[in-house]
């Protein structure tokens, strides 16, 4: 089988040894971005098809939470006459009130001229999936409107449900989009389609480490809850196409350290356990017919693949690898009998293969790369084809695994300017693809390639974000450390820089051993580069992508985490592009750990540092570790450090140990509900810094259990942040 791989040509400048000022052409003077426009929320987030592909969704902010908007795609097709021996609607329940009628002006609008339908419009608009069923009790009524509005319906209503609609709002819901949910405490985290009209999100609530599923219901006007109790955790697992009258979901209401497996029932939303977790599952796979067949349990320091021919026997252990090698589940093949693994097996990086459960044997390597894990396959059409790989080194990439899927993305990327792009959905017919073009300087920008016309257009009308022209470009670097080891991060330094030195801000990513810094936009870059400052985000050692040696060299504390940043300070300087005496450190929880370490453990590299909800004591970190985490705590004890045999160092790794030797200023940001992060530990150190006469700002919220999440508390803090940061490195 012959594969095409697309790897644009990384910045080899800063390995080359040449200075990165020899990159950045000339260009006006750094302007200071407003910070209330630069962090609103993207409008667009998380867009997916319908599995029909005639209509898309995606999240977007309204009441500060992100809520779920949707819109057709096609010019909506006339409204299907009333047959009068087939009501549209079931007949009501006993104690229901009947369904309202169509309005005056929807029946009015019945009689209005149509255009003809075209051969796109010949299909009806939810043709493929059988509908679900429809919640009991009383719809609620929605005010039609004639004007091109995206808020159709009241706050307390949704609708999707097209022929229903009046002729204008089904115009309106061609041109302008709707909301459909009402989240106003707590925004949507996740969602999916389960049909061509349906779709379960889902919403957090943080406080009480839970979540709830909606579903919005097309055939009454309106979307109601699929799960009650708030303490619960509920994931949906499996849309169970072939099945319109249930979902699999996951939840933690029998043990809150694990989730069970249930089929909730779409109707009366009963709940019936189908499978069972032992205390050690960590995740549930079902094959191509929604059974569940697979499953990771992480048994100490054993990662173990279980697997179980059909869902009336029993699981049973197929594979096991110590801790770190692991064999992961990413799907089934076609046949339902052998799976897609990421491997790390006998290699450093995660490679994709065949894995053949029923004897435990590893089969076809189908694509490794020595640089970058491999823990994503794309898909496509009703047989969930897999045609790539997805990874990222310095930016994302595909593999693909046959020549044409390969060819027809190179032509995309060449249309999209050779853009970096990705693939985020697909209707199930492989007519219509969803792409997203990404950017340093602006925010993703989404295309729709249509394969019966060979038509690629952007899908929202985005205007081009009014601040581009303002933003500066993030470049990948390489650089070597005090023991030679290659690190990786992304260098942005102010528009208009051309030479010399400049007050540097460093950026370590908020999660060791799960996480990265991505190429990309990035708000708080832009922020902090347009006020005339070079960032350098460091994907220390101990983060994610790079092969298991490069998680497991990091680790917490005063050790190689904190090195590998005073590393990428020392290469900045030899660079010739960082001011050595302004540098500052700045991160949220982990990252902001790091922030007050390097205060504490370095004072004599950093000018000053600021941190947001940062754990300063490792032992209290180990302590409040979630109830879900529980089943890992042995590993994450290895990566920090177990209490039992190492409580002298987990000391020491904690900035309280040293905070005689911290006489750099500090901003320090938290919750005060935050669990995690103890407002003892903050208070203690404000104290102590505030006696001996050195600076510390604080800024702390009622309302936030972590980082902060709300907008009017992060713009609050990013405007602390640059009142703070100018009062140590502007001078």
């Amino acid at each position: 089988m012959r594969s095409t791989l697309l790897h644009p040509l990384r910045v080899l400048l800063p390995i080359l040894g040449l200075p990165l000022s020899l990159a950045i052409p000339s260009a006006q003077a750094a302007l200071p971005l407003p910070a209330a426009q630069l962090f609103a929320p993207p409008p667009q987030q998380m867009p997916k098809l319908s599995p029909d592909g005639r209509m898309i969704s995606y999240l977007g902010p309204w009441q500060q939470q992100l809520n779920l908007y949707v819109r057709l795609l096609d010019k909506p097709l006339p409204k299907p006459p009333i047959v009068p021996d087939e009501p549209l609607q079931p007949a009501p329940q006993e104690g229901e009130e009947p369904a309202p009628q169509a309005s005056e002006e929807a029946s009015a609008n019945n009689d209005e001229p149509q255009e003809p339908p075209t051969a796109a419009d010949a299909a009806p608009i939810v043709a493929a999936n059988p509908p679900r069923p429809t919640t009991t009790g009383n719809p609620q009524g929605y005010a039609s409107s004639g004007s091109l509005q995206s808020n159709l319906f009241p706050d307390h209503t949704t609708s999707l449900s097209l022929f229903e609609l009046s002729e204008k709002e089904r115009n309106a819901l061609y041109v302008s989009p709707v909301r459909v949910s009402n989240q106003r405490s707590n925004g949507i985290r996740t969602y999916d389609w389960i049909s061509n009209s349906q779709l379960i999100y889902e919403v957090p609530d943080e406080r009480q480490q839970s979540s709830q599923l909606f579903l919005v219901t097309p055939e009454r006007r309106g979307r109601r809850p699929l799960t009650e109790d708030s303490r619960v955790r509920h994931r949906l697992l499996d849309p169970l196409t072939a099945d319109p009258d249930h979902v699999l979901i996951t939840s933690n209401r029998r043990d809150r350290r694990v989730d069970d497996v249930y089929r909730l029932d779409l109707e009366t939303g009963e709940q019936q356990r189908v499978a069972t977790n032992s205390g050690t599952i960590v995740q549930w796979l079902t094959d191509n017919e929604g059974k569940i067949r697979a499953a990771i349990s992480q048994n100490g320091l054993r990662r173990e693949l279980l697997y179980r021919e059909n869902e009336e026997v029993a699981f049973r252990v197929s594979h096991t690898s110590p801790w770190p090698d692991r064999v992961d589940p990413l799907r089934f093949t076609e046949d339902n009998k052998r799976l897609y693994v990421s491997s790390n097996i006998d290699r450093d990086t995660l490679a994709i293969q065949l894995y053949d459960p029923e004897i435990n044997e590893l089969q076809e390597l189908l694509y490794e790369n020595p640089d970058a894990d491999l823990q994503q396959l794309e898909v496509t059409g009703i047989e969930q084809r897999v045609v790539a790989a997805a990874y990222e080194t310095d930016k994302p990439h595909y593999y693909f695994f046959d020549e044409k899927d390969g060819e027809l993305f190179a032509d995309l990327f060449q249309r999209s300017g050779q853009r970096t792009l990705q693939k985020v959905s697909s209707s199930m017919d492989s007519n219509r693809m969803l792409f997203r073009v990404l950017s340093d300087m602006e925010p993703a920008r989404f295309f729709l390639y249509q394969r019966s016309d060979n038509n690629y257009r952007e899908i929202f009308d985005t205007p081009p974000h009014p601040l581009r022209a303002q933003m500066a470009p993030m470049r990948p670097v390489d650089f070597r450390t005090r023991d030679g080891s290659m690190l990786h991060g992304y260098v942005t330094l102010p528009q208009g820089y051309q030479r010399g030195s400049l007050p540097f801000v460093i950026l370590p990513h908020a999660k060791p051993y799960r996480g990265r810094h991505h190429w990309g936009f990035n708000p708080m870059v832009q922020f902090l580069a347009s006020r005339g400052y070079g960032v350098m985000q460091v994907n220390y050692r101990g983060s994610t992508g790079y092969g298991k040696q490069y998680a497991l060299a990091g680790r917490w504390g005063n050790g190689i985490m904190q090195q590998d940043l005073i590393d990428a300070v020392t290469y900045l300087r030899r660079q010739g592009v960082a001011d050595k005496e302004r540098v500052a450190i700045v991160g949220e929880r982990y990252a902001g750990y790091a922030a007050v370490a390097g205060a504490a453990f370095y004072p004599a590299d950093y000018r000053c540092a600021a941190a947001m909800a940062a754990p300063l004591n490792p032992l209290h970190w180990l302590d409040t570790l979630p109830v879900e985490e529980e089943v890992n705590r042995i590993v994450i004890q290895q990566q920090i450090g177990d209490p039992r045999q190492a409580l002298a160092q987990l000391q020491a790794d904690s900035p309280l140990s040293a905070i005689e030797q911290i006489r750099i200023p500090l901003f320090l940001a938290q919750g005060r509900e935050d669990q995690r992060a103890r407002m003892e530990d903050l208070d203690m150190i404000t104290t102590n810094l505030r006696t001996r006469g050195v600076v510390v700002d604080t800024l702390i919220k009622g309302d936030e259990y972590g980082p902060f999440r709300k907008f009017d508390n992060r713009l609050a803090y990013y405007q602390q942040l640059e009142r703070f940061l100018a009062s140590c490195l502007d001078n």
